[in-house]
């Protein structure tokens, strides 16, 4: 069973929900719930260490890209994004993908605005 369950966003196109819950057995979440099939909710994975919390803060436009903060194992507190094609991957390993320098950052959390563009924060 679970404690709690809350949503964190909606996908522009109104397709996909995204949220945390609390399972019996402790620590946060992510899920993904569909609203084109009735009942589909799909739990979203642990990044590749495991972790503690996975927190989605959004969804992109058509609901493929889920972004949020996670309590890695390894990692600390860090961001995190889910893909169908990736699975939750840390938000690092993301961006250097794509050819992103992340000399010099920390990244504490991340979230999706309306254009899909990723805005990052970073903790001083």
């Amino acid at each position: 069973g679970q404690q709690w369950a809350m949503a964190e966003a909606v996908s522009a196109n109104g397709s996909i929900i995204t949220g945390r819950y609390m399972p019996s057995t402790g620590g946060e979440f992510g899920f993904r719930y569909g609203l084109s099939v009735p009942g589909f909710i799909q739990p979203l994975p642990q990044t590749f260490n495991g972790c503690t919390a996975l927190r989605p803060r959004g969804v992109s436009g058509d609901g493929n890209l889920i972004v949020g903060q996670v309590v890695d194992n390894v990692a600390g507190f860090t961001g995190f994004a889910w893909t169908p094609a990736t699975g939750s991957q840390l938000i690092t390993t993301h961006l250097q993908g794509r050819g992103v320098n992340l000399a010099g950052w920390t990244i504490t959390d991340v979230t999706v605005n309306k254009y899909v563009a990723i805005v990052v924060r970073q903790r001083r």
